[in-house]
Parts: C-alpha cells; sequence; structure tokens
C-alpha cells in the first residue's frame, strides 16, 4: 500500500518541506505582510477593500441620507436634484483625475492626497452637520432658517 505522499507523487523532499510547515519551522515569504511583492499586493488589496467597506458604511451613504433629509419640503426636489448632480460630477470628476494624479504624484502621492481630502471631509461634516436624529423636517427647516439659531 502507497504512502499519502506517495499517491500525490511527492519525493522525499516535498515531504520534509511539508513536515516542517506543519510544525510551524518554515515561515513563508508570502505570508508576510510587506516583505514580498505578493505581500505587498495583499497589503494594497486589504487596505483598498478596508476603504471600500469604509465607504460603503460611512460617507458613500451619510451623503444621500443627509441630502434627503437637509432641505425643506418646498424646496426638496429640486435642491436634491442639485445636490444629485453635484455629487456625480464630483464622482465622475475623480475618477478621470486618478490616472492623471497617479501619473504625476505617483501612487503614494495620490492616496495621501485623497487621504487628505477624506479627512477634510470628516473634518466638514463634524463640525458643519448637525445632529438631525428625533427632528422634525419644521425643527430642521427653523435651525437653518432663523438669524441666531438654537442649539439642535
Amino acid at each position: 500500500m502507497k504512502s499519502v505522499s506517495a499517491r500525490f507523487g511527492l519525493n522525499e523532499n516535498h515531504r520534509s518541506v511539508a513536515t516542517a510547515k506543519l510544525r510551524g519551522e518554515i515561515v513563508s515569504d508570502d505570508l508576510k505582510l510587506f516583505d514580498s511583492r505578493k505581500g505587498r499586493a495583499l497589503a494594497v488589496l486589504i487596505f483598498v477593500m478596508t476603504f471600500v467597506a469604509g465607504h460603503a458604511f460611512g460617507n458613500g451613504v451619510a451623503c444621500w441620507v443627509i441630502i434627503s433629509e437637509i432641505y425643506p419640503t418646498k424646496v426638496r426636489g429640486r435642491a436634491m436634484s442639485i445636490a444629485t448632480t453635484a455629487l456625480w460630477v464630483v464622482g465622475y470628476l475623480g475618477n478621470q483625475l486618478f490616472p492623471l494624479m497617479q501619473k504625476h504624484l505617483g501612487s503614494d502621492g495620490t492616496f495621501w492626497c485623497f487621504s487628505a481630502a477624506a479627512l477634510l471631509n470628516l473634518s466638514c461634516v463634524l463640525w458643519l452637520v448637525p445632529e438631525t436624529k428625533g427632528r422634525t423636517l419644521e425643527d430642521i427647516t427653523r435651525f437653518w432658517t432663523t438669524r441666531r439659531p438654537a442649539e439642535m
């Protein structure tokens, strides 16, 4: 009866490497996050996926919620149309400028630039967007139209 390794065509060399791996004696460069090309590619993939997930749970959804809540009923249709157009234009410009930025700033510079823009966006949201939880549209309208808005 053949052994398992013989059935799969593994010679003595393969068996010793496989045994060493099972014992944890060998750590492949592919498993190190930043020490190999595959590791760097894996790191970039993880960072991009983290960005996409953060965008999907954060700003990607929040902007649509904000534009649907923040405008008074009287002008909501027109204001949401303008805001939606602005969102699409900015998204289009971001996608069109990315290759140019990557060419002139390099990959690192491009991602740092987008990171700075995200930080600026977070700062503006924290500073300018009021909390609307539990408020009626009339309260929000009053907040934006009075000269000295009450604390929300």
